[in-house]
């Protein structure tokens, strides 16, 4: 092999070695090693509870960000199946960061729960 730009074979070699194979650890978006989230094991609480209520609307979480909303409605929440939980909010009055209360069901797998218990749009 023959080099157009030096190149320090020392360094190169040294950067080579560190390469290892192996399965990556799972993601860990707390910046705090093997930390895993509560927020997990809630959002697992909340599909357990809606599938066993299922057609009824339920408080979520009364104060939260718009943006939590729109990803379990766009399937971004692996736990939640935008057909099969349906996600409704409703604007906070005076919220200085215009948070909303996130109510949720569970519509079942081909909607046959969708027509229970309406919300006042």
């Amino acid at each position: 092999m023959t080099d157009t730009v030096p190149v320090a074979r020392e360094k190169v070699e040294a950067m080579v070695s560190q390469i290892t194979f192996g399965t990556p650890p799972v993601k860990d978006h707390s910046g705090r090693g093997n930390y895993i989230s509560p927020y997990r094991e809630f959002w697992g609480k909340v599909a357990e509870m809606l599938t066993g209520n299922p057609g009824r609307w339920a408080l979520v979480v009364p104060d939260c960000s718009p943006h939590t909303a729109g990803n379990i409605r766009n399937g971004k929440n692996s736990r939640f199946d935008p057909e099969v939980y349906e996600v409704t909010t409703r604007h906070i009055k005076n919220h200085p960061e215009r948070h909303v209360s996130l109510y949720m069901r569970y519509i079942g797998e081909n909607g046959e729960f969708a027509d229970r218990d309406e919300p006042n749009a």
